[in-house]
């Protein structure tokens, strides 16, 4: 397949639009996530807020560095970009064969 796109640049455009399509899907869900988890950082409690203030994370580094907080559980994250229209990146070639090489399965079970 690399030799046919190499000889034929139709073929090679179309894979570096695809490629550049999944780039900008993977990085637009990443920065929903990160999105998610700042704002979670800033309703957390006083007392954590205060906390990372002692500690020098005040409220402009946590910002700069965009740091945030996860709540437990992965299916917030996931409701959260499932919400927001983000495709489930778990669907991809290359996710699917690590789950099946680990044992794992590609789709989420219902009873978690």
């Amino acid at each position: 397949m690399a030799r046919r796109a190499r000889r034929n640049p139709t073929i090679a455009r179309t894979r570096a639009r695809r490629v550049g399509v999944q780039r900008k899907t993977v990085y637009q869900a990443l920065d929903a996530a990160c999105s998610y988890f700042e704002g979670n950082l800033k309703r957390a409690p006083k007392a954590l807020l205060e906390a990372l203030d002692r500690r020098g994370l005040t409220e402009e580094v946590r910002a700069a560095w965009r740091l945030g907080l996860a709540p437990t559980g992965w299916q917030t994250l996931h409701e959260r970009l499932s919400a927001a229209g983000m495709p489930p990146m778990s669907r991809s070639p290359r996710a699917s064969s690590n789950a099946k090489n680990r044992g794992g399965s590609t789709t989420a079970s219902a009873t978690g």
